[in-house]
């Protein structure tokens, strides 16, 4: 199938975790209660080894003072359904 053929091709999980770790330097998949589901990191981001530390911990407990009211209000925002995020 040829993407001119108006549909998407199939792509596998692998490859969307692939195309999303390229994009940024990380991306995190984090459950409703703020533990970290999955680490995605660009294979040129220099502490790739360390953040796959955070799988299994809550998200809060790996971030600086600043960032922990920011992280929050983002997550209240997401549990009540805001799309903006």
């Amino acid at each position: 199938m040829a993407w001119t053929d108006g549909l998407a091709p199939a792509v596998t999980p692998m490859d969307v975790m692939q195309i999303i770790s390229r994009m940024s330097d990380l991306a995190l998949v984090i459950s409703e209660a703020g533990v970290v589901q999955s680490v995605m990191a660009n294979p040129s981001f220099s502490s790739r080894e360390s953040v796959k530390d955070w799988e299994g911990t809550v998200l809060q407990d790996s971030l600086g003072y600043d960032s922990i009211s920011k992280f929050e209000m983002r997550l209240k925002e997401f549990r009540a359904g805001s799309r903006s995020a």
